[in-house]
């Protein structure tokens, strides 16, 4: 279980790449599972997705039918250092430098409408948080 607000806080600043890989890395993903994210915002999940796919994790699903989901067990949570080593490649050739700035959810989830529609889709990530 990963909150969104553990990369991207409420003012807009978001976590530079080497800290989210990190912290997927203290999740124990190594970016060659596949993720399902699930929340209960529509924004708030494809925002996350957004997060998992830049990173480089393989394979990323979201979850439609978030209230129909009965969740059976306890989520992972993260560890104070890594469990695993997150290896995953870096998305470069969707991530475009942007100047120091405030990022939103909302941008994160029409990037993955954008990647949707466009595969060759590029997100705007400040240039000091690469």
């Amino acid at each position: 279980c990963l909150s969104l607000d553990r990369v991207l806080n409420p003012a807009g600043r978001l976590a530079n790449m080497r800290d989210v890989r990190w912290l997927l890395g203290s999740y124990g993903l190594t970016g060659d599972e596949q993720v399902v994210i699930y929340a209960d915002q529509e924004r708030t999940r494809d925002a996350m997705a957004a997060i998992f796919y830049l990173a480089g994790q393989d394979q990323v699903s979201r979850l439609n039918d978030g209230p129909q989901v009965n969740l059976t067990g306890r989520g992972i949570a993260g560890a104070l250092s890594r469990r695993a080593l997150f290896v995953g490649e870096v998305r470069l050739s969707h991530l475009q430098p942007a100047p120091y700035g405030r990022v939103s959810s909302t941008q994160l989830a029409e990037f993955v409408s954008a990647l949707n529609r466009d595969p060759k889709a590029r997100f705007m990530w400040p240039m000091g948080y690469l």
